[in-house]
């Protein structure tokens, strides 16, 4: 990791005088907006934790010499804020619907809730304010304390949601494989213990030792480095969690599909309905979580085109979106939920026998019947 200068080698102020021709008014503005943002109360609490960071903060803005202010894309950020709304306003009341007893009594509700809350805090500095910044050109030299907070946790919460993805994968995998060894690590009490030790804990560990991610109004995305014009080093706790956890969480997602397809086998349920229904809400959710950390990974260190960082980036975006949108398109119980508490469907039951009831009395109950065992399953997900 690249290294942080120490208190006291660098003075910002002695910097400024001494050489005071060198550097646009730009650049001497925001040398004092981020002495602001670090008198601040926010700012002396991340000086504390890291009480080297503003000093490099300082020296690499001073270095740019106003140059992210004077970058713009009002197309990109449009499409960004546009995303992030939109992803929001779909997650947020399956969130709401998700806490009904009749879901959040589910181990695997209770770990796809904490994922969710992760998801809808995450889009807010990885969409909306990235779409604010390229309307304005904002940086960390112009938005010190914003970034450096929201930054970090955009990243911390993203390692979080890789490690809720684990735990979820791991779930899902012996509920269906193991169900006795399911039900004593999960029922209950236990599954907090489990979210606790594991995206909590992990939460913690990255905003007290690693450093936060930075949003550059040049490339559209985030990036440990302020200067992207210097040679760019890995930030190690992000390569290995990206590296390491998104494997395991698809071995354990091909893991569940196997179990899954083995249960529906013996059971009365369609096979190849829910069958694809299951591949897609897993796999989608878990490639799209691969490509984004993979793109990320390798542009940490490696120059790579715009469009690959606008890529990834919106790629990040959807992993913390997609899942809000999948909840309401493929589960059925999750849906009618939403629906229900928006008003636009009053009573489901009634409506729902209301249709079946135009055709034959048989086919009818028969359709009941399945569409009753089709949502026990999918309260599973």
């Amino acid at each position: 990791m690249k290294p942080r200068p120490a208190d006291g080698q660098w003075d910002w102020r002695e910097n400024l005088t001494a050489w005071a021709d060198m550097w646009s008014d730009q650049a001497k503005l925001e040398q004092q907006i981020i002495a602001d943002a670090e008198a601040t109360l926010l700012g002396q609490i991340f000086h504390f934790v890291h009480p080297n960071y503003w000093g490099y903060v300082h020296k690499e803005c001073l270095e740019l010499n106003g140059t992210y202010s004077q970058f713009t894309n009002p197309m990109l950020g449009s499409v960004y804020l546009v995303t992030g709304f939109t992803y929001e306003l779909i997650y947020i009341p399956v969130l709401i619907a998700m806490m009904n007893k009749e879901f959040f009594q589910h181990a695997c509700y209770k770990i796809m809730f904490a994922m969710g809350i992760m998801d809808i805090i995450s889009l807010v500095p990885n969409a909306l304010l990235a779409g604010y910044y390229l309307f304005v050109g904002g940086s960390i030299c112009t938005y010190p304390l914003l970034n450096v907070w929201l930054g970090f946790i955009a990243y911390a919460f993203w390692c979080g949601y890789c490690s809720c993805a684990i735990l979820l994968g791991l779930n899902r995998t012996l509920d269906f494989g193991w169900p006795r060894l399911a039900e004593s690590l999960f029922k209950d009490w236990r599954v907090y213990v489990w979210l606790g030790l594991g995206p909590v804990g992990y939460v913690m560990f990255v905003l007290l030792t690693d450093v936060p991610s930075q949003f550059n109004p040049i490339m559209g995305g985030y990036f440990f480095d302020i200067d992207i014009f210097k040679p760019m080093e890995a930030n190690t706790i992000h390569m290995v969690n990206n590296l390491v956890v998104t494997t395991v969480a698809s071995i354990l997602n091909v893991m569940m599909v196997s179990f899954l397809v083995r249960l529906y086998r013996k059971s009365s349920v369609g096979v190849s309905t829910m069958q694809k229904v299951v591949v897609i809400q897993c796999l989608s959710i878990c490639i799209v979580m691969m490509i984004a950390s993979g793109i990320y990974c390798f542009m940490q260190f490696i120059p790579v085109p715009v469009f690959f960082v606008v890529i990834s980036t919106m790629m990040w975006q959807f992993s913390n979106g997609a899942p809000g949108v999948m909840y309401v398109v493929v589960n059925r119980s999750i849906r009618t939920a939403v629906l229900t508490m928006l008003g636009i469907r009053k009573d489901t039951k009634t409506g729902h026998l209301a249709s079946t009831a135009s055709g034959n009395k048989v086919g009818s109950v028969s359709a009941a019947k399945k569409d009753k065992d089709s949502d026990a399953v999918e309260d599973k997900f």
